[in-house]
């Protein structure tokens, strides 16, 4: 898993670390942090053994699917404003979705970010968790290491 939930940032009530080799990884890492919140991974790895031992469904959903391309001055907002997109996705669709493909760069005034996406409705998405209200400016941080990129997140809930 790339990214690993945080208990040390004080009066967060979410916060995680992202991580990959590229922006992209790392985008997608943080888009998958914040899936984890909204699906209840506990109940669903209970979910996913007992379909195991259930017979498959007669019908499978359509998976639907999404192109998203933002920019942003800076490249921690550009970060923001891609999960809030999946906050908005969420409410306004009521889909969850995954992310298939990202691609970030620079470009002549700032960054870019475009997305292939993947979801469900989230009646069939898993197992609710916590309802994420937005991504928040408190301790945010996207920064090069030697191993790639990093981001650090907070999320209000």
């Amino acid at each position: 898993m790339p990214f690993e939930y945080l208990e040390s940032i004080p009066g967060a009530d979410e916060a995680f670390r992202a991580w990959g080799t590229d922006l992209g990884q790392t985008f997608s890492a943080a888009w998958q942090a914040v899936h984890g919140v909204l699906v209840d991974a506990e109940a669903e790895d209970a979910r996913t053994a007992d379909q195991r031992r259930a017979p498959p469904p007669r019908t499978a959903a359509t998976p639907r699917q999404r192109v998203v391309s933002l920019s942003a001055s800076e490249l921690d907002l550009l970060l923001v404003d891609f999960l809030q997109e999946q906050l908005y996705l969420k409410d306004s669709e009521q889909v969850l979705y995954q992310v298939r493909r990202v691609h970030v760069r620079r470009d002549g005034t700032g960054w870019s970010v475009d997305a292939e996406l993947v979801g469900a409705p989230m009646d069939t998405a898993g197992t609710p968790g916590v309802d994420v209200k937005a991504i928040t400016l408190d301790n945010l941080r996207v920064h090069q290491t030697a191993r790639g990129w990093e981001a650090t997140v907070v999320l209000d809930l």
